[in-house]
């Protein structure tokens, strides 16, 4: 496996069908918008989603700036601890790797204990872990 477009061993296929499922859920009203970003907690900024983890709905609401540092840690660790050293301690993404293996290993590889929930902005929907493709937790949803 290339490590083009993978993320904690999830392939772009995966992701993407990860991202229909956070769509869907939003849409049947068993996901809650964003009203806070779960790094920086700015609630001025528009607000995406970000997923560490493509197998389960694990969506944590982040804005642009966060997003863009989330993915560029592996480039530039320095400039990601330096972001993160003033805000949560016990954040979510004060658990991220800097290993840039982490995008071509398995999650459960890298992160054995999973990461933390955050405190209300983290993940809206914590789901246990589902046997079925990602793409039919979307399709359930839109039932």
């Amino acid at each position: 496996m290339s490590g083009e477009g993978y993320y904690n061993g999830f392939s772009p296929a995966e992701r993407r069908g990860a991202l229909k499922a956070v769509k869907a859920a939003l849409t049947a009203g068993a996901l809650l918008p964003a009203v806070r970003c779960s790094v920086c907690q700015r609630s001025d900024k528009a607000l995406g989603w970000h997923s560490e983890r493509y197998d389960v709905l694990d969506a944590r609401a982040v804005c642009w700036r966060c997003h863009l540092a989330v993915h560029r840690r592996f480039k530039r660790p320095a400039h990601w601890l330096a972001y993160i050293q003033p805000l949560d301690p016990d954040g979510w993404f004060q658990h991220l790797s800097l290993d840039p293996a982490t995008l071509r290993r398995p999650f459960a590889a890298s992160y054995p204990a999973g990461l933390p929930i955050s405190r209300e902005t983290g993940c809206p929907l914590a789901q246990p872990h589902l046997d079925e493709p990602t793409g039919s937790v979307a399709a359930r949803l839109q039932e």
